[in-house]
């Protein structure tokens, strides 16, 4: 295998990681829809081409289908999109804004993967975690 083969591999599987990690709470920060992981998409703030916070979990926000859709169907709606978010996460949105203007950094995909890997595993016991507190399971 070629280092080029390895780094878009690993490229994949960080999308991948963060994508089902951003999913997982399974309720729309939008909208407040709940439903299954198949009903979301995981969304970035900051376009994922800033490398500097492609796999960054801050920078995702799990939408259902709907609010995804509506967001991206033109540049108007992109920009509501980002008042709204402005307003309801303003800490975050300065981080990501401090995060974007800094000089891009070179990213260490094996790194990005293992932290993703451990962060996916500490969500899923939390989900499960927080699911049987919820139906009352295991307490």
């Amino acid at each position: 295998m070629t280092e080029e083969y390895d780094r878009d591999k690993l490229h994949e599987s960080n999308d991948d990681l963060w994508r089902r990690i951003i999913r997982i709470p399974c309720v729309c920060e939008r909208c407040g829809n709940e439903g299954e992981e198949k009903d979301f998409e995981a969304d970035h703030i900051v376009t994922r081409g800033n490398l500097r916070l492609r796999w960054n979990l801050l920078n995702g926000i799990c939408l259902c289908i709907g609010c995804h859709k509506y967001k991206h169907e033109s540049s108007i709606t992109e920009i509501e999109y980002q008042v709204w978010f402005r307003k309801t996460y303003p800490e975050r949105w300065r981080y990501l804004q401090e995060l974007k203007n800094q000089l891009a950094v070179d990213v260490d995909l094996e790194e990005v993967n293992k932290y993703l890997r451990i962060q996916l595993i500490e969500a899923q016991k939390i989900k499960k975690i927080f699911e049987g507190q919820i139906t009352g399971e295991g307490l």
